[in-house]
């Protein structure tokens, strides 16, 4: 048997990202993690990559990855003057403060209504 790799002409932020979308609505978080990866590695200025990416982090407890990405997204949005994620980071943020201080349903409530809110897990 053998395997067989992602063709060069696919090898592309686009796919690597729309992937990770798919991943991430059929709640397979470790491959869409490994995919918004990806997309980083071909476009690092992608505040959705990032954001993405952050979701998933928080939705696994993993704040300290969640928190990294927050600051990157962050960083790029502010070099490039887009603030268009401002109050999805600053709510994330919020959140994962909250929540390592006490558990609370209502911040699981509030993750969900950022995700379809802001429409971060669309195709490219």
């Amino acid at each position: 048997s053998f395997s067989i790799g992602i063709k060069p002409e696919h090898d592309t932020f686009e796919n690597f990202y729309n992937s990770g979308v798919k991943f991430f609505i059929k709640q397979e978080y470790f491959y869409a993690i490994q995919l918004f990866s990806l997309a980083i590695e071909k476009d690092p200025k992608s505040v959705e990559s990032h954001l993405s990416r952050a979701i998933i982090s928080f939705n696994l407890e993993k704040y300290d990855d969640c928190l990294y990405d927050l600051k990157t997204a962050n960083t790029i949005m502010v070099e490039s003057k887009n603030t268009r994620y401002q109050s999805t980071i600053d709510l994330l943020n919020e959140m994962i403060h909250e929540k390592t201080k006490k558990p609370n349903k209502a911040i699981d409530n509030i993750l969900r209504s950022i995700v379809h809110s802001y429409s971060l897990f669309r195709f490219i």
